[in-house]
C-alpha cells in the first residue's frame, strides 16, 4: 500500500512537470462498462464485471464503483483479467457501502480489451425488486509517458428479482471408459450433462482417491474454454474448474474429461459435487452430484504364446468387399486344429471362404458360413516355419452406412507333432466399415463442360444441375432436353454425367404482314417457332409509296346549300392534299306576275329538296288587306315551281310563307312580291 501511494505521488509530481509537454501521438480513448447481472431477494449472489475495451498503455488507475446500497449488498470483489496480471498491483478499498475505491498501477501497461474487476452482489435484507444502476466514476487515468487518458464510460445495470418457486437444475452425468483397469493402464472420466438448462456459471470440483488414481490432465469442452475459467489441480485428490460467461452455455453437453493412470491396487472412488451454477439471467441453479468407482488390480502375467490372428485390410467401405485374413505365427508347432472366425451376420455378410495353399499343410473349410462363423480344420505334418495365412474370408456391410463390428477367432483340438495341447493367442479385430463419399460431375452435351460438381454419400442421389429445357438448333429443328446419360439416384463411385438434348422439329407460325400505304410503312410475312423463340424468317420493312395528287370534283352550289370547287386528293389512298373552296348557295328565287284575265302566275325555287320541314303557303291579299286565295304547295318541287292561281284580278300582293303547322310559327322569313310594281 505504500509503494502504490509513493508511487502515485511521483506519478502525479511527474503527470505536473509535464504538462506543458504537447502530446506526440494521439491517444486511444478506452471505454469502460459493466456486464448486466441479476440477484434474487433472499438467494446468494451473482457477479458482475468491469470491462475495459481499447486500453493503450494505460500505467495508472484511479476509480469508484457506485452501486445502490440499499437493495445491494458487495459480497465480494475480485481480481481477475487485467488486474490478474502479475506486473498490476491494486489497491480496493470496499468498506463505504455503495462505493468501491480502486486504485492500479500497471509496470509494463495495460493493452487491449479485458476484465478489470469480478464482483459478486446479493440483494440487502430490505431490497426491494427493481433494476438499480451501477457506475463508474473515473478520477485520473494515465498512460505511460504520463499523460491523462479520457475515458468513455457506460453505466450498467443490476436486477433485484422477487424469489422464484422453482430453481432450474442442470442434469450432469458422468462416464468412465474403464471401471476395472490394471496397474499402469489410464481410465478416463467424462463430465456431461443431460441439458445445460442455461447454464452460463458454476464450480466443480472433482475428488478422486489419490492413493489409487494419479490425475494426467484436464480438458475442458470448448463451451468452457470459451468462457472465463480457472483449473485448480495443484492438490493431490481433488480437480477445482471454476467458469463464468455471460451467455449461456450452448454448444453442446459435453464439459470436461480428466484422464488418470491407475498407479495401486484396490477400489478408487472418483465422485463429482457442483456448486455455484448460475443460468444467463444470474439465477442460481441446482446440479446433480455423481460418485463412480473404478477397480485397480495388478496386472496379469502373460504368457508370450504364439498367436493366431485376424488381419483386415487399411481401408474398408460399406459399399464394397472387403477380405480379412487368418495368419498363423510360424514357429508355432501347430500340427493340428479346429478353428472358428466369427462375424456379426447383423452388420456383415459372408460372401466367400477361400483355403490358401500352406506348404505341407490340408486345409478343409465349413460350406455353411452364413450364420456368423466360418469354421476350418487345419493339418499338418510338421508345423509351419514362417507367418501363414490360413484362409481369407471374403465380407461386405449388409447396409450402405457406417458401422463397427469385430470379428473373433478361437481355437480348439490344437495339437502339436507329439499330441501336446498348443495355447496360443487369439487375436481378433475391430473393423469400421466407413460410408465413403464420391465425386459426381455434371457436364453439358458436349461433354466438356462442366456444369456441377459434388461430393455424394454412397447410395444416396446426386443433386442434378437445372438445365435448360430447350435450345436454338438450326431452321428446321430445336434441342430438346432428354435427360442424362447415367443414372444418378444411388451413386456407388466416382461419376461422370453428360446432358442429353433431341432434336424436335419447329412448331411454326406465321407472323401476318401488313401492306405499305402512302405514309405508312408496312411489313412483309415473318415466321416464327413458338417452342424455342427463334425467329426462323426475319419481317423486313416495306417502304412507303407517295401521294397520287388529282383534281377534287367540284360540287355546284344549290339555292342553299353551298358548293366546292379547285381542290386535289390523292387517287390512291383518297387523301385531301388541298381544300376546295368553297362556293355559297345561289339563294331563293320567287316571282310573279297578274294578266288581264286575273290569272295569278307565281314560280320560283325555294329548297334544294322537293319537301321541307312545316307547311309551304301562297297567300294572295289585295289592296285592303283581304286574303283573296291560299294555296298549299308543300308537295310541289320545291326547288322549281310554277303555281296559277286563278280569280285573282284584285289582287295586289302575294306572299310566300313557310309555317309550323304545329306550332303555327314561322320557319323563315316571308318573300312577299309587290304585284302593282310588277305591272
Amino acid at each position: 500500500m505504500k509503494l502504490l501511494r509513493r508511487f502515485l505521488s511521483i506519478f502525479c509530481i511527474a503527470a505536473l512537470l509535464l504538462t506543458a509537454v504537447p502530446a506526440i501521438l494521439a491517444q486511444t480513448s478506452p471505454t469502460l462498462y459493466f456486464t448486466d447481472s441479476t440477484v434474487t431477494i433472499g438467494g446468494s449472489s451473482s457477479y458482475c464485471y468491469l470491462k475495459m475495451d481499447d486500453a493503450e498503455n494505460i500505467s495508472a488507475m484511479d476509480y469508484m464503483i457506485i452501486y445502490d446500497p440499499d437493495n445491494l449488498e458487495l459480497a465480494s470483489i475480485n481480481n481477475t483479467g487485467f488486474t490478474a496480471a502479475s506486473d498490476v498491483t491494486i489497491d480496493i478499498n470496499s468498506s463505504e457501502p455503495g462505493i468501491i475505491r480502486v486504485t492500479l498501477i500497471s509496470q509494463n501497461g495495460i493493452n487491449g480489451s479485458g476484465y478489470l474487476n469480478l464482483m459478486y452482489f446479493k440483494a440487502t435484507e430490505n431490497a426491494v425488486a427493481g433494476t438499480y444502476p451501477i457506475s463508474v466514476v473515473v478520477n485520473d487515468i494515465y498512460d505511460s509517458s504520463l499523460e491523462t487518458v479520457i475515458a468513455s464510460k457506460q453505466s450498467g445495470t443490476i436486477t433485484v428479482k422477487e424469489p422464484t418457486q422453482t430453481t432450474k437444475k442442470v442434469s450432469f452425468s458422468a462416464s468412465l471408459s474403464d471401471t476395472s483397469v490394471e496397474i499402469g493402464e489410464n481410465v478416463t472420466y467424462k463430465l456431461s450433462a443431460s441439458s445445460l438448462n442455461g447454464l452460463s456459471a458454476g464450480t466443480f470440483d472433482v475428488t478422486y482417491d489419490e492413493t489409487k488414481l494419479k490425475l494426467d490432465g484436464v480438458t475442458l469442452s470448448s463451451a468452457i474454454e470459451s468462457t472465463v475459467y480457472d483449473i485448480n489441480d495443484t492438490i493431490d485428490g481433488l480437480v477445482k474448474v471454476s467458469f463464468a460467461s455471460e451467455t449461456a452455455i450452448t454448444s453442446g453437453t459435453n464439459l470436461a474429461v480428466l484422464d488418470f493412470s491407475a498407479i495401486a491396487a484396490g477400489t478408487a472412488s472418483i465422485d463429482f459435487k457442483p456448486s455455484a451454477l448460475y443460468d444467463y439471467e444470474f439465477t442460481e441453479m441446482t446440479g446433480s452430484e455423481l460418485s463412480h468407482s473404478v477397480t485397480v488390480t495388478e496386472p496379469e502375467v502373460v504368457v508370450d504364446n504364439a498367436d493366431l490372428w485376424v488381419e483386415i485390410p487399411e481401408n474398408i467401405t460399406s459399399d464394397k468387399e472387403f477380405s480379412v485374413q487368418v495368419i498363423l505365427q510360424g514357429g508355432s508347432g501347430v500340427c493340428s486344429g479346429d478353428f472358428v472366425v466369427g462375424y456379426d451376420s447383423s452388420v456383415l455378410e459372408c460372401l466367400g471362404v477361400t483355403q490358401e495353399t500352406v506348404s505341407g499343410a490340408w486345409l478343409v473349410t465349413d460350406k455353411n458360413y452364413s450364420g456368423g462363423q466360418v469354421r476350418f480344420s487345419f493339418m499338418s505334418s510338421t508345423g509351419i516355419e514362417e507367418d501363414a495365412a490360413l484362409v481369407t474370408i471374403t465380407l461386405k456391410s449388409t447396409e450402405n452406412i457406417d458401422s463397427k463390428s469385430s470379428i473373433t477367432v478361437v481355437g480348439s483340438g490344437v495339437y502339436d507333432a507329439d499330441f501336446n495341447e498348443v495355447p496360443l493367442e487369439y487375436i481378433g479385430a475391430e473393423i469400421k466399415a466407413v460410408r465413403p463419399e464420391y465425386t459426381v460431375n455434371f457436364y453439358d452435351s458436349d461433354g466438356e463442360t462442366l456444369l456441377s460438381t459434388q461430393k455424394v454419400m454412397s447410395g444416396n442421389s446426386a443433386i442434378p444441375p437445372k438445365m435448360t429445357e430447350i435450345r436454338n438448333h438450326d431452321n428446321e429443328n430445336h434441342m430438346r432436353f432428354n435427360g442424362w446419360n447415367k443414372e444418378y439416384s444411388m451413386i456407388s463411385d466416382d461419376t461422370d454425367l453428360v446432358a442429353v438434348y433431341e432434336e424436335e422439329a419447329h412448331t411454326v407460325i406465321t407472323q401476318p404482314g401488313t401492306a405499305a400505304t402512302c405514309t405508312e410503312a408496312g411489313l412483309s410475312e415473318g415466321r416464327f417457332c413458338v417452342v424455342c423463340e427463334t425467329v426462323l424468317e426475319e419481317q423486313t420493312v416495306i417502304p412507303a409509296s407517295s401521294h397520287t395528287e388529282v383534281a377534287t370534283p367540284d360540287i355546284a352550289p344549290g339555292f342553299n346549300t353551298p358548293g366546292y370547287a379547285g381542290g386535289t386528293q390523292c387517287s390512291i389512298c383518297g387523301e385531301v392534299l388541298t381544300q376546295p373552296s368553297l362556293v355559297p348557295p345561289t339563294g331563293t328565287v320567287a316571282n310573279a306576275s297578274l294578266d288581264p284575265d286575273g290569272v295569278l302566275t307565281v314560280s320560283g325555287a325555294l329548297s334544294d329538296s322537293v319537301s321541307t320541314e312545316g307547311t309551304t303557303l301562297i297567300a294572295v291579299y289585295d289592296s285592303c288587306g283581304r286574303l283573296l286565295n291560299v294555296i298549299d304547295i308543300t308537295a310541289e318541287n320545291q326547288s322549281n315551281f310554277n303555281v296559277q292561281i286563278f280569280n285573282c284580278s284584285t289582287a295586289t300582293t302575294v306572299k310566300i310563307l313557310r309555317w309550323d303547322a304545329k306550332t303555327l310559327a314561322p320557319l323563315s322569313d316571308v318573300i312577299a312580291i309587290d304585284l302593282t310594281q310588277e305591272q
